[in-house]
Formats: C-alpha cells, structure tokens, sequence
C-alpha cells in the first residue's frame, strides 16, 4: 500500500491538467453492493450515454483512499471525492476533498495493475454476447438477461440485465471493464457487441454483484479545470 500511494504522490507532482472540459452524465445509477461482511453498501455511478465517461461519489471509496494517506480518523471520515473514468482514454481523473485540503490527479490505470511476469503469447480476443430466456425483475420491471465472456474463456462469463428502454451506449464500457481485469495477463479486447441499454444488474454464477435500486434521469454537468503554470 506504502508503494502504491508513493506512485500516486509522484503522479500528482508531475502531471499538470489544464484543460477545461466538460463532461455530460446522461443517468445517475443507484446500486446495492455486498461486502466483505455480507452488508450491501451503496454506490452511485453516473453514465454518459456514449459511453465515454463513467463516475462516481462513492464516500465509501473516498473514505478508503483519504484513510491510505492520511492517519486522522476525525480527517479521513470528512472525505468526499469525484471519480471519473474516461473509457476512450482510459484515464482517472480524481479529485478528493478534506476540510480545506484538495488532492487532484490524472492517471492511466492500466500503469497502476501488475502484469504477471513475463507475459507471451498474448491473444487478442473479441467479447461474446449470448442473449437469453431469462429475466429478472429489477425496479419493478421484468429485464432482459444477456451472458458476456471473452471469446473462448465461457468459464468467466457475468450476467448482465440491461433495460433497453434506456439509450446507453455499452460497447466501449464493457470492453475496457474486460480488458482491465485481463491486464495482468496482457490480453487485449479486440471487439464487442453488447445490447444498448442501462445496467440494472451484474452476476456471476447466480450470485448478484451489482443491482440497481434507483435510477436517475437528470443530467449532470461536471466542469473540470485545475492547473497550474510556472514562467520565466
């Protein structure tokens, strides 16, 4: 953990952001997630319909990351954060607030997740998509179940329930989802055809990792813009 915030201390003091972008959030998801313990914890993930960008205000992780740097219980419990994910080039951007203390920083997760080894022989390979017969119903709503796995690799499909209802690109999201959990091994997603819709819920040999409980249609706006420039 001391090597991983070290890392993150050093991308700080090197990367300047100084741009000003704008980012629109389509939906607002709700999730009840298991823990650890057995408790759901809740999450609130924002989508742009696109699919480019995903974020986030969990406290729950805002929390985890200020209690990584900072010692005081009575300051990290004061944390909250703004998460974004930007699928296209797989950057976070993340800004965590503490009283009057600001950490900001940009960086490519794939440097952050450990390759095993030596990694050969490496495949590309595409995201299957399997339609089903199944539906669960979440929100009161009966919703289609569709089965995703890398090609050849049907022992580590989910089960995804997307309401079509909802325009929502999930292509590009799920392709980055896979190809983050495959870095270690160096994998590369090639291709996906995933239905468009909302991600109401997520599986894995019929244990519920992810089900939605409220869902948003306002759109958000987030305006990013910090820097800093030094001349001579």
């Amino acid at each position: 953990m001391k090597k991983f915030i070290l890392l993150f201390v050093f991308s700080i003091s090197t990367v300047i952001y100084s741009q000003n972008e704008s980012i629109i959030i389509d939906y607002t998801v709700d999730y009840l997630i298991p823990n650890k313990e057995g408790i759901k914890d809740t999450i609130s993930i924002g989508y742009n319909m696109d699919g480019k960008f995903l974020w986030t205000n969990s406290t729950a992780l805002a929390e985890s990351l200020a209690k990584s740097m900072i010692p005081n219980p009575d300051l990290y419990k004061k944390a909250n954060s703004n998460i974004i994910y930007n699928t296209t080039t797989k950057e976070i951007v993340m800004d965590i607030n503490i009283d009057e203390n600001q950490i900001f920083f940009k960086i490519n997760i794939g440097l952050f997740i450990p390759k095993k080894g030596n990694v050969t022989n490496v495949e590309d390979m595409n995201l299957i998509t399997e339609s089903t017969d199944v539906t669960t119903k979440v929100l009161d709503k009966e919703v289609n179940i569709f089965t995703i796995y890398p090609e050849g690799k049907e022992i580590d499909q989910i089960e995804v329930a997307i309401d079509k209802d909802y325009k929502m690109n999930n292509n590009i999201i799920f392709q980055r989802l896979f190809e983050i959990a495959a870095i270690a091994t160096g994998e590369k997603i090639l291709s996906s055809d995933i239905p468009d819709g909302l991600i109401l819920k997520i599986g894995d040999n019929n244990q519920t990792l992810i089900e939605a409980i409220k869902v948003n249609t306002t759109k958000k706006t987030i305006n990013i813009n910090y820097s800093f420039k030094i001349t001579e």
